[in-house]
């Protein structure tokens, strides 16, 4: 073995055969070279090392009494498949040992062995388990891009629309005030309130991409005082009502009397708080039902937002509260706070 590789770290062998010399020839040599081995003398006690522990390589012989090498690779390969098993044969077993083969040994040896050989092939079954590793990573490392990627455009898609359409409203109805100036009172405070409302658009996407900014650098202070959730319940659902009943939805408090206060930041719990209940408003059809509820569940205080909306698909479920993430195609995206499947930005979910 050259000296480059004696300084990689080498792996674990378990060398199993019943003959004591075979166990001590291997044993030595291996570690001689590096490798961290230990040693079972038949298939049974080889079984239970390999289930008490991990191995990167196996060597066994085939013909022991008991558990024979080939169901010990059935066996653990069944439990623990990365582990790669050598087996060790005599020339009239040869077509046992390519049994083992098709059972997910490796490759075989030989006997009497030829330590040269067995070195060899040791070497390369490393060198497969390393190119192996190497390309999950390589793989992970792919599919983290392509995440990406697909974040990337989902962002671009997006926030181009959520920054867009104020925009374009800013900029037409400032026009309008501008250049028209026969426009009445009435008109002017007309055009003024929607630029307010425009303007107080953007704002908050500029927040919801600071808190997340904030959040992620480990720069979002609370402000930590004691707290009744219930407080917080009874002003978003009172905030977000009119929401509600512009879709002739139904929202309801069902609050636990007598709730302890707690340490919190009331400003951010009511901001989260008001995520989950403006995304129950956007997927609760018309005229459907949303309850904010508080309850106390031995050591702790809960609060859950209820609504007989269209649900999540359970397979979605694990990322929505992910970045920029939409059940709908961000293709068809549509701005809103209260319409049926109206789109955000996609970190209402996140921030909460």
């Amino acid at each position: 073995m050259s000296s480059d590789s004696k300084e990689k770290k080498l792996g674990k062998v378990l060398v199993v055969d019943d003959e004591p010399a075979i166990r001590s020839i291997c044993s030595r040599y291996l570690s001689s070279r590096g490798w961290q081995v230990d040693t079972a003398t038949d298939g049974e006690e080889a079984l239970a090392k390999i289930l008490d522990r991990d191995w990167d390589i196996v060597i066994t012989d085939i013909k022991m009494p008991g558990l024979d090498g080939v169901q010990l690779v059935q066996k653990a390969k069944a439990e623990k498949p990365y582990i790669e098993f050598i087996v060790m044969t005599a020339y009239a077993s040869v077509d046992v040992a390519v049994k083992a083969m098709r059972s997910g040994a490796y490759d075989f040896l030989l006997k009497p062995l030829d330590l040269e050989q067995l070195q060899l092939t040791v070497d390369r079954c490393w060198q497969k388990m390393q190119l192996r590793e190497e390309n999950e990573l390589l793989r992970l490392a792919n599919e983290r891009l392509r995440e990406l990627h697909q974040l990337k455009d989902k962002f671009l898609a997006i926030t181009s629309h959520e920054l867009r359409t104020p925009v374009s409203n800013i900029k037409s109805f400032a026009e309008f005030l501008m250049e028209d100036r026969d426009l009445s009172e009435e008109e002017r405070e007309e055009f003024l309130g929607i630029l307010k409302r425009n303007l107080d658009e953007l704002e908050a996407v500029v927040e919801d991409m600071h808190a997340i900014m904030a959040a992620e650098s480990g720069g979002l202070a609370l402000s930590l005082e004691p707290h009744n959730v219930n407080e917080s319940a009874e002003r978003v659902v009172s905030e977000l009502r009119d929401a509600a009943t512009s879709r002739q939805q139904t929202l309801e408090l069902d609050l636990a009397p007598q709730m302890p206060t707690i340490p919190a930041d009331a400003l951010r719990l009511r901001r989260a708080l008001r995520e989950l209940v403006q995304n129950a408003i956007k997927f609760t059809p018309d005229g459907g039902r949303i309850v904010v509820r508080t309850r106390q569940r031995e050591d702790e205080v809960v609060i859950e937002v209820e609504d007989n909306g269209i649900g999540i698909p359970e397979v979605e479920r694990e990322r929505i509260f992910e970045k920029f993430y939409e059940v709908e195609n961000s293709l068809y995206h549509t701005s809103s706070k209260t319409a049926f499947k109206g789109g955000g930005i996609g970190l209402g979910l996140n921030i909460a």
